[in-house]
């Protein structure tokens, strides 16, 4: 491969690395505007969670099964 082609091939995959991740993160934000209910617990479990401090991996962690789970209902 030429270097343009290796420059070109990095850049693809660093260019479609971060849409995937926007895709996967927009959805569900998307789908908490259209439910408003929904919104106001899953920010109530955060506020529980958090308690004011910013998020960390651990946090993570604990709410991201949930979230999975909530997100895939039909």
């Amino acid at each position: 491969m030429t270097r343009h082609q290796i420059c070109s091939e990095i850049l693809t995959l660093a260019v479609a690395g971060t849409e995937t991740t926007a895709s996967v993160l927009s959805w569900p934000l998307y789908e908490l505007t259209r439910h408003p209910d929904i919104e106001a617990r899953v920010l109530a479990e955060l506020a529980q969670v958090l308690a004011g401090r910013p998020v960390t991996f651990e946090d993570v962690v604990r709410i991201k099964p949930r979230l999975i789970t909530t997100s895939h209902r039909p």
